[in-house]
């Protein structure tokens, strides 16, 4: 018991040092005039989004600790462990101050920056030592065949639909819970331009949007409830998202994938809190992510040895999502599956049938769809947007340094006046 709860309170410090953004709630507490205690209880201060994501993060690192906790005397990796720390915290510290004051500021600070670093220490340790313990015992980690019932259910009778099942049952809490689904700033900006209350530019994906739209609609229509059109919207991907899923562990089966990591993909997608809440919002990125996991899956699947016909409607339908829902998208699909043509020759027509997809889809999108409903081109500055934030950044903090030659050059690409852009930088 002594050991397991020495585990715990290392579990805790690693956590909340590595989740907390820890080494400067002090600092923040000093401007805020907030008691330092109540930053003990920041990240546990509610079960909706990093609070949950903690919980598991405390299940995941705590069993690291707890499986190596008997491997602790290893000078070397000590030492390297504590050198990575110190590194991390100064580097934290001049990521977000552009100095060591996140350490020496002050006395007590220095103090909470060596508790931190401690934090570091153990994450870094423990997942070291973790590695050696993996690479010990790959025999019996990295097996191929499920020895327990349920692997074998899951994995082997059933690879298909017993993921889907495991992955659907243990997300209904969520469906639940955020019923009628979650709506994300993008999507409601995209709303906005398909409904006609703002101007409809290709800034936002044409397609998604619209499609988002008509799921509003259909719910007005038939419910007279805009929420259950968008339960029309988020239910669907979140099925979808889950039969992808489950796809990826039947590919899994016929790579011979160690149970191992088949147990590790099964966990992070059904019980990890991210994937589920993501599949049940309403955003261009759910449908990107979910064709962008299909692709891979479909191309992992045919180079493995298993082409068949309907991998060919798999890679139409993986290449159609991505290039409708996201505006760069095409740029990942054009540049992925010209290369694979090059290293996969043999499978050239899988790739030619998702590189016609991509510019059919487009065409017909932005050369025919767009200019019959006068839509015209969004703005791209967003696409400049690491630029601008590192031209606005040495704005703000190297102004004497900038010549009158390249001020005439910047100013040319701001409205405002070049002197007032380092006020309005916001890192």
């Amino acid at each position: 018991m002594k050991g397991t709860g020495m585990v715990m309170i290392k579990t805790l410090i690693a956590v909340w040092c590595l989740l907390g953004g820890s080494l400067f709630l002090l600092l923040d507490g000093y401007a805020t005039n907030v008691p330092i205690v109540k930053y003990l209880f920041t990240i546990f201060e509610s079960l909706d989004g990093r609070g949950v994501e903690v919980l598991f993060a405390m299940l995941g690192v705590g069993t690291v600790m707890y499986l190596v906790r008997h491997r602790q005397k290893n000078p070397a990796v000590s030492v390297f462990s504590l050198f990575l720390a110190v590194c991390t915290v100064f580097g934290i510290s001049y990521d977000k101050c552009g100095s060591w004051d996140g350490i020496f500021l002050f006395g007590t600070q220095f103090m909470f920056a060596v508790f931190v670093m401690a934090g570091y220490f153990l994450l870094y340790k423990n997942s070291i030592l973790f590695v050696g313990f993996v690479l010990e015992n790959r025999k019996e980690l990295w097996h191929i065949g499920s020895e327990s019932r349920i692997g074998r259910i899951l994995f082997e009778k059933h690879p298909f639909w017993g993921p889907f099942v495991f992955i659907m049952v243990l997300g209904l809490p969520w469906v639940i819970a955020f019923c009628p689904g979650t709506l994300q700033w993008d999507a409601h900006g995209q709303l906005w331009m398909a409904m006609g209350a703002i101007e409809q530019t290709s800034y936002h994906p044409v397609f998604i949007s619209n499609y988002m739209w008509g799921c509003v609609k259909l719910g007005r229509m038939l419910f007279g409830s805009d929420s259950l059109g968008l339960f029309l919207y988020t239910f669907p991907q979140f099925v979808a998202q889950n039969l992808v899923f489950s796809y990826v562990m039947t590919v899994m089966k016929r790579m011979k994938t160690p149970e191992l990591i088949r147990w590790s993909a099964l966990f992070l997608w059904a019980v990890f809190p991210y994937f589920q809440i993501w599949g049940f919002t309403m955003v261009k990125d759910t449908p990107y992510y979910i064709g962008f996991v299909l692709l891979l899956a479909v191309i992992a699947d045919v180079i493995s040895g298993w082409a068949k016909k309907q991998h060919y409607v798999l890679m139409a339908a993986a290449v159609a999502v991505m290039a409708l829902s996201r505006n760069d998208g095409r740029y990942v699909l054009v540049i992925s599956l010209v290369a694979f043509v090059v290293l996969y020759r043999k499978y050239w027509k899988l790739f030619a049938v998702g590189l016609i997809t991509c510019v059919v889809l487009l065409v017909v999108q932005e050369g025919i769809y767009m200019p019959a409903k006068s839509i015209s081109k969004g703005p791209a500055g967003e696409m400049l947007s690491v630029p601008l934030q590192q031209t606005a950044r040495y704005l703000r903090d190297h102004w004497e340094e900038v010549t009158p030659e390249e001020a005439a050059v910047l100013q040319a690409g701001f409205e405002i006046e070049l002197a007032k852009v380092g006020d309005r930088y916001n890192p």
